[in-house]
C-alpha cells in the first residue's frame, strides 16, 4: 500500500479533486475523520501499547465521522509490525482499503490540521510506505467567499463571516507548506486543475504512479461520505466549470476584497495571484476591520482555551 497524505484548508476544492482521483481503480480515497489524526499522527514516531491502542478502539466507536467508515474496530489486534501509533494508523487504512477497494494499492489521506504535522514524518516511515503529500493552493479570497457562503453541517453555522480570521490562517498554510521539498513533495493549484481537467488529473497520476485509464464514469468518494456532508459537496459530482475560479469577485463585497488584499497581498503576488485593488471609504473600512479584529481576537482566545481543553485529552499518548 503507498499512502498519500493530501494538505488543504476547508472550502479549498479538494473534494472536487479528491472524488476525481476516485475514479481510478488504484486509488482509494479516505472520508473525513479528524479523530485519526488526533489520536495516532499527534504522536505518529511514539511507541503504542496494547492498553492505548484498546483505548483508542473505544473512542474511535463513538466517533461519529469514523463510524462512517463502517469499519469492524473491535476486529482490529496489534501484531509484532505494529510499533508506533503512525503503524497503527497504516493498519486501520490498510483495513479499510481491504473492505471498500481491495484491488486499490494507493490511499489517499485528507485532514484539515494535516499540514501542522507533516513535518513530523519520519523519513523511515515515507520509504516505508512510499508516502507522498499533495498540496492544494487555491486563492483565499475564493475560499473565504465558499466559507462565508456555507453552513458548517456538524456546528449549523456559517463556516466563516471574518475575512481577517480566514486569511491569516491561509497565510500560516501557505507558509507552513512553502518549505516542504523533496521526492515526496508536490503542489497541485486549484486554478490550474479547473482549466486544464484532463492534463491536470493525468499529471496526478503520474505523480501518484498511478494509471492514466481506465476510470470510472463517476468518483465513489461523493458516496461514502457522510449524508449531512453531501449537501456541501455536491459540486464535486460535476464537471469543473472555469467560471467558479472568479465567482467570489461577485460574492464578496468590496470591503471584504480589500481587507484580505491588504493582509495577503505579499503572499498573493508570490503566488502570481492578480490584486484588484476596490476603491473603498477608508473611514468605512476601518470600522469593518475594527470589527473584524476585534471578532478575530476573541476567537482566538476561545479556540485556544478549547485547544488547551484538546491536549488533556489527547497529549499524552
Amino acid at each position: 500500500m503507498k499512502l498519500v497524505l493530501f494538505l488543504s484548508i476547508n472550502r479549498s476544492g479538494s473534494n472536487l479533486i479528491l472524488n476525481e482521483l476516485s475514479k481510478n481503480p488504484e486509488i482509494l480515497v479516505c472520508p473525513e475523520a479528524e479523530a485519526l489524526v488526533n489520536h495516532f499522527l499527534l504522536h505518529q514516531n511514539n511507541c503504542i501499547s496494547l492498553k492505548s491502542f484498546e483505548r483508542i478502539k473505544r473512542k474511535l466507536a463513538n466517533d461519529y465521522k469514523f463510524t462512517n467508515w463502517s469499519l469492524n474496530i473491535s476486529s482490529l489486534q496489534l501484531n509484532d509490525s505494529v510499533k508506533t501509533y503512525f503503524d497503527a494508523f497504516i493498519l486501520i487504512l490498510c483495513k479499510y482499503l481491504y473492505q471498500v477497494k481491495p484491488d486499490a494499492r494507493i490511499v489517499i489521506f485528507r485532514a484539515e490540521r494535516l499540514f501542522q504535522l507533516v513535518d513530523n514524518l519520519s523519513r523511515k516511515n515515507i520509504i516505508t510506505y512510499e508516502i507522498k503529500v499533495l498540496c492544494l493552493i487555491r486563492d483565499i479570497r475564493a475560499i473565504y467567499a465558499s466559507q462565508k457562503n456555507t453552513v458548517n453541517p456538524d456546528s449549523g453555522k456559517t463556516m466563516s463571516s471574518n475575512p481577517i480570521r480566514t486569511t491569516k490562517y491561509w497565510i500560516w498554510y501557505i507558509q507552513s507548506i512553502q518549505h516542504l521539498s523533496g521526492f515526496y513533495f508536490y503542489q497541485i493549484r486549484y486554478e490550474n486543475f479547473i482549466l486544464e481537467y484532463n492534463e491536470s488529473l493525468i499529471q496526478i497520476f503520474n505523480m501518484l504512479g498511478a494509471s492514466v485509464k481506465p476510470l470510472k464514469p463517476t468518483g465513489d468518494l461523493y458516496e461514502r461520505m457522510l449524508d449531512q456532508h453531501k449537501k456541501i459537496h455536491k459540486n464535486c459530482t460535476k464537471y469543473p466549470i472555469a467560471s467558479r475560479i472568479i465567482a467570489w469577485q461577485q460574492n464578496l463585497s468590496k470591503y471584504e476584497i480589500d481587507c484580505i488584499e491588504h493582509l495577503a497581498e505579499k503572499t498573493l503576488m508570490n503566488l502570481n495571484y492578480r490584486l484588484i485593488h476596490p476603491e473603498t471609504n477608508p473611514i468605512a473600512l476601518s470600522f469593518l476591520q475594527l470589527k473584524w479584529y476585534s471578532s478575530y481576537i476573541t476567537g482566538k482566545i476561545v479556540r485556544n482555551v478549547r485547544y488547551s481543553f484538546k491536549n488533556l485529552i489527547y497529549g499524552s499518548p
